[in-house]
């Protein structure tokens, strides 16, 4: 089977607003490659704008096993458990859980500056610089602090 395949059909159903579908491909997508951050990103995203927060949530937390793999093995699309736990820190600060928020964006800021994933490599699917996502994520944490 072949995950990219399955994404990029959830993605195709998703734009065509076929809901449905979408979260069928995603969730095959995700059961064929469960390691991948950039799946579990754009899944978490598709409930988000459903407004289905524990699907989501339940999302998120799904990639916390592979954190320590990404970090050791020093995977070029780490980059995105910065966007995922940005996400997280966005959810609960929509509802209302302003310390929680705070709390997951000081963590992943601090992460970020310990360079704990790579944010930039050739073999990636963005090519974010340290700096910038850094600058990106100091302003996230100003917003959360309002």
């Amino acid at each position: 089977k072949d995950s990219e395949l399955m994404f990029t059909q959830g993605v195709g159903y998703e734009i065509l607003n076929n809901r449905d579908k979408a979260e069928l491909y995603y969730k095959e997508a995700l059961l064929y490659y469960p390691a991948s951050v950039y799946y579990a990103l754009r899944c978490a995203k598709f409930y988000l704008a459903q407004e289905n927060h524990e699907e989501a949530k339940r999302i998120i937390a799904s990639m916390s096993s592979y954190k320590e793999k990404y970090r050791i093995f020093r995977n070029p699309n780490g980059v995105f458990f910065y966007l995922l736990e940005d996400l997280g820190a966005e959810m609960e600060y929509t509802q209302g859980n302003h310390k929680k928020a705070l709390a997951i964006a000081q963590n992943n800021l601090k992460d970020a500056e310990e360079n704990m994933f790579v944010t930039s490599s050739v073999k990636a699917r963005e090519f974010i610089s340290r700096d910038r996502l850094i600058l990106y994520l100091k302003e996230r944490l100003r917003t959360f602090e309002k």
